[in-house]
């Protein structure tokens, strides 16, 4: 190979690397959130040519559209959280909303009443009181903020228990492998199997390539700022799966450093004696972690990092039939020169608990549990 082709290959290589680098457009739709809007003055005529732009409360980013011929606009590829809305056009006064909330992989619609009157008056609207119309997407689908997925009891906080509380689903046990401590639930929604679900973390496809309709990765509870289960009717760029789609996004740095310590304790003390044992099993679960975000350079660029450990030592009551000595005398004296006899013989059980035998004779002479 001359130094020309091999100059050429770098080229192409380079290219490849960089393209791979870029952020997907269809990724990036099922993370991120999408505002639309119409405006309109006082007779609901539409305003074209309007200025619109929005801003991210938590890092100061901004984006901008302007209203087309009928009054709309839209901005796909918005990270979710509160944003400011501001509209202007000439004649009318300036519009402002404040806290308007856009969720994961949701098309949030607006209604943007213009008043009459110079552009440096301003209407400010609240979010409470301004008409948000319900999007018109046909999916079904939940969506859980941060506070209702820290303040839900969670079994083992394991964010992957969450779909669960969807109308049709249901969780199934163990079912999940992930690289975990405990084993994450699949969940199956409407009746449908498991291996149809699709998993989506930040964007990217999260699905297990082994086991399909199972999570690869499974983030730490205190790291995720939304989750978004949707159970029917969802758009094609989900694809693959007739299930359901959970689609979580972590949280991400802000204009503010903020950060959380936190350390979760569970043991046997509230938990109930199994009968037929002596004492409660063990049972000691600790789980600790911390993360922190904040600016690198305000209003464009931010860190978030997120560290979880665990450790989970748990006893377990095991209930095994035994033969009584009553038992064993009588296949002795009996079939002595039997199977069964030879089996006892070489074979003996271990010899029950104290008063294990006298608690299960009641019920059956000939066999007794032990723990």
């Amino acid at each position: 190979m001359n130094r020309r082709q091999h100059s050429l290959l770098m080229a192409i290589t380079l290219s490849v690397l960089f393209s791979l680098l870029l952020p997907s457009p269809s990724l990036a739709q099922l993370a991120e959130a999408t505002m639309k809007g119409t405006v309109t003055d006082a007779t609901r005529a539409v305003v074209p040519n309007a200025s619109v732009m929005v801003t991210d409360e938590s890092t100061g980013q901004t984006r901008s559209a302007t209203t087309g011929q009928s009054g709309d606009f839209s901005l796909p590829d918005l990270p979710p959280g509160f944003y400011t809305v501001k509209v202007t056009a000439s004649g009318f006064s300036t519009f402002e909303q404040r806290h308007l909330e856009l969720s994961v992989g949701r098309i949030t619609e607006i209604d943007v009443p213009m008043e009459l009157g110079e552009a440096k008056q301003t209407v400010e609207v609240s979010a409470q009181v301004a008409k948000v119309p319900v999007s018109t997407e046909g999916r079904l689908s939940d969506t859980l903020q941060h506070s209702q997925i820290t303040e839900l009891p969670i079994p083992q906080r394991d964010v992957l228990f969450l779909p669960s509380l969807s109308a049709g689903a249901t969780n199934i046990p163990g079912t999940s492998f992930t690289f975990k401590l405990t084993s994450s639930p699949a969940v199956t929604v409407n009746g449908n199997r498991y291996r149809g679900n699709n998993y989506v973390l930040d964007g990217s496809m999260d699905s297990n390539t082994i086991n399909e309709g199972e999570p690869a990765i499974v983030p730490s509870l205190e790291s995720v700022e939304e989750v978004q289960v949707q159970t029917g009717n969802f758009s094609s760029e989900y694809g693959r799966g007739n299930g359901a789609v959970v689609n979580i996004r972590t949280k991400s740095g802000t204009n503010t450093f903020h950060g959380k310590l936190w350390e979760y304790h569970k043991n046997a003390a509230l938990d109930a004696r199994n009968f037929f044992s002596a004492s409660k099993p063990p049972l000691v679960f600790n789980q600790w972690g911390a993360n922190l975000g904040g600016p690198i350079i305000k209003n464009r660029t931010f860190f978030f990092g997120s560290y979880e450990g665990s450790r989970n030592a748990n006893g377990q009551t095991l209930s095994f039939q035994d033969e009584t000595p009553e038992f064993r005398n009588y296949v002795f004296n009996t079939y002595s020169s039997g199977i069964a006899a030879s089996l006892l013989k070489h074979f003996p059980a271990p010899t029950p608990a104290p008063g294990a035998e006298q608690r299960e004779h009641a019920q059956n002479p000939c066999q007794v549990n032990v723990r």
